[in-house]
């Protein structure tokens, strides 16, 4: 396939560049932790210049592309910021990153941090850049399977048997009045192998992540796919900026100022995907398609158009909605993944949203 190794590498972006590690238990409390986040017209120099984003995937990929246009186009510069973005093999190293001061920040998804909590593996998420979930359950439109209710005692297709995709799966069919227990599931991979089991029959679905969809979707054979997430969970976002209590109270401007960058360059995404791909070819070139720069730039819009699903390309900060992260965190107690829930207090804050958005009314002046 003439594209396949770079979409192929887009496919595993988001989740191998939004894995997420755990983090130590903070001694601050969420309440005095955040009692110092400076209101947004009010920020103060950065208590440390230097930041460290740390992420779960060995190399650059797509998972971090606010991080490289804030780099980029000189947005952590403007907030006295200088961002350094660190790659690991893993959740494991991602973790003793935290744990040992190396790293500030990580970008990355809910999922593992709930799986970790009870281990004492502790974070919060201060900035949010999903509004939805990246994972879906996707069938052939006009297929057989017409809706979620049809997928009774059907095989779903998962890239491994500990994926997220098993949860979302389950949680699509109990909202559709199915006995999740009469799913089955089959790990198929991603890319040709998963669109190979869906068009061979052997399975009837799909559940991947958005990053795995741009690649069936733009292979130019997979058809158009019906895609469908929990209705229970359709406002969770899935993925953004994690912290830990502790930085928040040592370090609350350092984190504003980091906020107001991201938000600038979500605006920037935003105007300009084009460019914005660009950046990411200059950072990460074997991300880019292989032909000509407008095959290239069409393959890759394409492809980001498709992560926009869950990805927030509106350029408009917007608050966690807690109520729904808190109904997906007790999803993994009501399916026997963990057996307590973590205090959604002390695993997200909106604090820092009024900051991004005073950045972003700044720009528009």
């Amino acid at each position: 396939m003439k594209h396949r190794n770079a979409m192929k590498m887009c496919a595993l972006a988001l989740a191998a560049g939004l894995g997420l590690a755990g983090y130590s238990a903070g001694a601050m409390s969420a309440s005095t932790s955040t009692s110092g986040v400076p209101a947004p017209g009010a920020l103060k120099a950065p208590e440390q210049k230097d930041v460290v984003v740390q992420g779960a995937s060995p190399a650059p990929n797509i998972g971090y592309l606010p991080l490289y246009v804030g780099q980029k186009m000189g947005f952590f510069e403007q907030e006295g910021l200088d961002v350094k973005v660190n790659y690991s093999h893993g959740d494991s190293v991602s973790m003793q990153a935290i744990d040992t001061g190396q790293a500030q920040v990580m970008s990355g998804t809910p999922e593992a941090l709930i799986r970790s909590y009870e281990k004492g593996l502790h974070g919060v998420l201060f900035y949010q850049v999903y509004q939805k979930l990246i994972y879906s359950v996707a069938v052939p439109e006009g297929g057989k399977i017409k809706s979620p209710k049809d997928l009774a005692g059907k095989t779903i297709g998962v890239s491994s048997m500990g994926s997220t995709g098993l949860i979302i799966a389950k949680v699509v069919a109990k909202d559709a009045g199915v006995d999740p227990a009469s799913l089955k599931f089959l790990p198929v991979g991603t890319g040709q192998r998963a669109l190979g089991a869906l068009k061979s029959g052997q399975v009837d679905a799909l559940s991947l992540w958005d990053a795995a969809y741009a690649q069936i979707e733009t292979s130019g054979m997979a058809g158009d796919l019906q895609h469908w997430r929990p209705e229970s969970l359709r406002n969770v976002g899935d993925g953004g900026y994690f912290t830990t209590w502790d930085l928040i109270h040592k370090m609350p401007n350092t984190l504003a100022h980091f906020t107001r960058a991201i938000a600038k360059s979500m605006v920037a995404i935003h105007r300009d995907p084009a460019k914005a791909l660009e950046i990411y070819w200059e950072v990460n070139p074997s991300g880019k398609p292989k032909g000509t720069d407008a095959e290239a730039h069409k393959l890759g819009l394409e492809q980001l158009k498709i992560l926009g699903r869950s990805f927030d390309l509106s350029g408009e900060p917007k608050e966690v909605d807690v109520a729904s992260l808190n109904a997906y965190i007790k999803t993994f107690v009501d399916q026997g993944i963990i057996t307590k829930a973590p205090p959604i207090d002390e695993f997200v804050t909106n604090a820092f949203v009024p900051i991004a958005k005073h950045a972003v009314e700044e720009g528009k002046k």
